[in-house]
């Protein structure tokens, strides 16, 4: 999805495969397509929000 917001430049309705899909919080899918941006798309620009994400959880649970 976050590919495909950056190749077609729609940043409101997400698609998969050409098809719109509502299914999942757009919010999260902003955030990898703006790290997608500078980096490309690839495996690290996707896992790397997502570890920080895991990382700012532990921190304020336990903090």
């Amino acid at each position: 999805m976050a590919r495909e917001m950056i190749q077609e430049g729609n940043w409101i309705v997400p698609h998969v495969n050409g098809h719109p899909d509502y299914e999942k919080p757009i919010l999260w899918i902003w955030i990898l397509a703006v790290f997608c941006l500078p980096f490309g798309v690839n495996e690290f620009t996707i896992t790397f929000p997502c570890a920080l994400a895991a990382l700012g959880t532990v921190y304020v649970v336990y903090a």
